[in-house]
């Protein structure tokens, strides 16, 4: 992977439910914040998305870390931001185990 294309900024948050009078509300804490490059979708994956209604989303690819490899199986605890837009974390490829990078899919959270 080619460093120059990490170019740019997401941060990561995590979910914490916590109850204040009685009331669970969700808390957004800043989880990790990286270099990424935004891929579009496209061809087959765009069309399926658009019938599965995730047409607004993208993908973040990001230089694989311990931190991201332990979201894995935790996708609704998680959320992407990027240019001060919300994406709920979808779906998370390892790239078939790629040491290098990971894909994160996200969708806007409308």
């Amino acid at each position: 992977m080619n460093s120059g294309e990490l170019n740019k900024r997401i941060t990561i948050q995590k979910r914490t439910v916590i109850k204040i009078k009685g009331i669970q509300t969700d808390v957004w804490s800043n989880y990790y914040s990286c270099w990424c490059s935004i891929l579009d979708l496209y061809g087959q994956e765009k069309y399926d998305a658009y019938n599965s209604k995730l047409e607004n989303s993208l993908k973040f690819k990001c230089r694989t870390c311990q931190l991201l490899k332990d979201m894995l199986f935790k996708t609704k605890e998680f959320r992407i931001i990027w240019n001060d837009v919300n994406f709920d974390l979808k779906f998370i490829d390892t790239m078939g185990g790629s040491k290098a990078e990971i894909i994160l899919q996200g969708l806007v959270v409308s």
